[in-house]
């Protein structure tokens, strides 16, 4: 192996320097395709014997490091793309027929770093040699069968007890995986939700990152809004952000039933108030760029059947509701659910007082819709809806 990628133009270090090429990659890759079929009754034999000869090289731990580096271009190199060019390993991956061997042997690899305690004898961290190992699987035009690789990934991820391995195979999860792969991933991802919540975060990122058909997305909703009450209040803004992107119409009333009962702030938690304005910040987002959901909110609120059901955010939304209403006609609209809410004693002034007293820095935000609302209200003829203003 050593002396077929030498005369390729690529020279393995013996020591803990970085391997030389003396090429552009791209002519590296060219040449040693050519060389393991220039004798086509060979090249199975050929590729068996360079992947031995490869996992015995990297059986050694300095080794298999400096194959997961940059290699360094040499001096004498006339034509490269820079200082240093992608690591050996990654060089590999991008000939085809090597390409699914060296992909197993690094999975392999991973697996056994992370899940054995048998680990490689070296100062370098597992996540430093996670990092690395996953930085050669990104962004590769893949020819291996991407159900293989997604399940060895998910099966890194469950194994491992470290939170932070776990976030990293996570957070490259898109990066790696094919394109047909991305719908059993992401119901796998959101189930992690429920059972480990440290990893909240980087689920969100993935799924973001995935191409997730609508009915994909309609399956994890109700997972995640089962998380809802589980999950620290730091990673409610961007869990209301993803519930609601690329959002079916139809979905958005289950969406806001769910919201209504299962958003529940941790009052004892530092940045509450902090959480609670994104939070809301972000449904303001998703109203905005959603033709419908405004209307399908009012609704919802509107059908609330009792005064016991109904929660500070249903107060909080009539704010935010009138306040990015554009025209007068839709303003009326909202000031006459309210006024009616009122008047069928669904809306009580404990509903207001509990709202200031758990949400004020969101009232605060609305503060002036609230004014403007009030005023409207104590000129009110029914001297319930009147009364519900003075307070």
């Amino acid at each position: 192996m050593e002396e077929v990628v030498q005369s390729c133009g690529l020279v393995l270090s013996k020591n803990e320097s970085l391997n030389i090429l003396y090429k552009d990659q791209a002519v590296f890759v060219r040449d040693l395709r050519k060389n393991l079929t220039s004798d086509p009754p060979e090249v199975s034999r050929n590729v068996e014997n360079f992947i031995k000869d490869l996992i015995d090289h990297c059986n050694d731990d300095h080794k298999f490091k400096n194959c997961l580096l940059p290699t360094e271009t040499s001096s004498k190199c006339d034509v490269a793309r820079g200082a240093t060019q992608d690591c050996f390993l990654r060089l590999l991956l991008l000939v085809d027929f090597l390409q699914t061997k060296v992909m197993d042997f690094l999975l392999d690899k991973m697996a056994e770093i992370v899940l054995s305690e048998d680990r490689p004898n070296s100062n370098t961290t597992v996540i430093t040699w996670v990092r690395m190992i996953l930085q050669c699987l990104r962004f590769l035009d893949r020819d291996v069968k991407g159900s293989t690789i997604s399940d060895r990934l998910f099966d890194i991820i469950l194994g491992s007890s470290d939170i932070i391995v776990q976030q990293e195979v996570i957070n490259c999860l898109p990066d790696i995986i094919g394109d047909k792969e991305h719908h059993d991933a992401a119901l796998e991802l959101s189930k992690m939700v429920r059972s480990t919540p440290q990893l909240l975060a980087a689920v969100l990122e993935a799924l973001t990152n995935l191409s997730l058909q609508s009915e994909v997305r309609a399956e994890i909703q109700p997972i995640l809004l089962k998380a809802l009450r589980k999950v620290e209040p730091d990673f409610l803004p961007n869990m209301i952000k993803f519930l609601f992107s690329g959002c079916e119409t139809s979905n958005l009333s289950e969406i806001i039933t769910a919201l209504r009962t299962e958003l529940v702030f941790d009052q004892s938690h530092k940045d509450i108030c902090s959480v609670q304005v994104m939070v809301y910040s972000n449904l303001k987002d998703a109203l905005l760029s959603s033709r419908h959901l405004a209307d399908i909110w009012l609704k919802n609120i509107n059908g609330v059947l009792s005064h016991l059901e109904h929660k500070p955010m249903d107060f909080l939304m009539i704010l935010l509701l009138h306040a990015i209403a554009i025209d007068l006609p839709k303003q009326r609209s909202i000031e006459t659910v309210l006024r009616n809410r009122i008047k069928s004693g669904h809306f009580l002034e404990g509903l207001v007082q509990e709202t200031f007293q758990t949400h004020i820095a969101v009232v605060k935000e609305y503060f002036t819709t609230l004014l403007k609302i009030g005023t409207i209200l104590l000129k009110s003829p029914d001297p319930t809806v009147a009364e519900f203003a003075a307070t």
